[in-house]
């Protein structure tokens, strides 16, 4: 196994990134853990209108996109195959923390500064919703400081010159 210091914090970040891909995947036919969709679309979503709730399509497209961020945060810490060369993994899962970071900033300063949503979205999105997006994104941009597939260097002197 590589060496990489964060791998306990990616098992657990792939984890809930997996699970919350699945919770998606049981959004598109059920509202849980909520009674009914309206209750979810204020709680969840942040919108009053029913009307303007996210597409099944968008649904799935979220849950694909978390269970590939799942991917990346395990491949990035050396537990899975990369399928991918190292540097292009490695920008993918910067581009996953870059997200996940301004996701959990947008929404501090949305539902925290500015108020904006109703009073169920904005008190999980601070309790919950985005400390959670900002962990997930601070564990993803970690796991690219000390990238699987990458030789590590030795601290020390640099080997004695030899000559031809």
């Amino acid at each position: 196994m590589p060496r990489n210091p964060h791998r306990i914090a990616a098992v657990a970040a792939a984890l809930v990134l997996a699970a919350l891909s699945s919770l998606h995947l049981v959004w598109l036919r059920s509202p849980w853990p909520l009674t009914s969709r309206e209750r979810f679309l204020e709680t969840v979503v942040g919108q009053t209108d029913p009307s303007s709730g996210p597409s099944p399509w968008m649904t799935l497209a979220v849950a694909c996109l978390l269970a590939v961020a799942a991917w990346l945060v395990l491949a990035g810490a050396g537990f899975v195959r990369g399928l991918l060369p190292h540097r292009v993994l490695n920008a993918m899962t910067w581009i996953l923390a870059a997200v996940l970071l301004l996701r959990g900033a947008a929404g501090l300063v949305l539902s925290g500064v500015i108020g904006q949503g109703p009073a169920a979205f904005r008190f999980w999105d601070l309790v919950l919703y985005s400390p959670l997006t900002l962990a997930l994104g601070t564990v993803a941009a970690l796991v690219t400081r000390a990238p699987a597939g990458r030789p590590q260097r030795r601290a020390g002197p640099p080997d004695a010159y030899r000559g031809p």
